[in-house]
């Protein structure tokens, strides 16, 4: 006589015991296959609905962290020209694109009056390399493009 094998599932039936209570299945909303609309796309778990913005993202037509409200204007190339002609020395010019460290730099430096010369040359650099929008200069600190 074999014993039945609790762990083979050929030997194991599906009826319940006579004393148990039947419940229904619970279905979760969305997910089940059988009361779902002919032609109706399921949500796949971890991925957004079709048409759906991930975890994070912004709608579609909506402005992105950053770009909304409260984001900052794009710098202007005159504003940022004259500047650098007329008080460049200070650093100014550096300040107003957002490189607030070389504008310190060249604050600090422009206490002494090695340090004016030194700025002033620096400056007059930076100038020309704000007319011909070279290197980083055709940019501000965000990487968005002079107007």
């Amino acid at each position: 006589m074999t014993t039945p094998n609790p762990f083979n599932s050929e030997d194991q039936t599906s009826v319940p015991a006579p004393d148990a209570p039947s419940f229904p299945q619970a279905s979760t909303p969305g997910y089940d296959q059988a009361n779902a609309a002919p032609g109706a796309q399921q949500p796949v778990y971890g991925q957004p609905a079709y048409g759906q913005p991930a975890f994070g993202q912004p709608a579609y037509g909506q402005p992105a962290f950053g770009q909304g409200a409260y984001a900052t204007p794009p710098k202007q190339w005159i504003v940022a020209l004259l500047l650098a002609f007329f008080v460049g020395f200070v650093g100014v010019h550096n300040f107003y694109l957002g490189y607030t460290t070389k504008g310190i730099i060249q604050l600090i430096l422009s206490l002494t009056v090695i340090g004016m010369f030194v700025t002033g040359i620096w400056a007059f650099v930076e100038f020309i390399m704000i007319i011909m929008r070279y290197g980083a200069y055709g940019c501000d600190a965000q990487g968005r493009p002079l107007e």
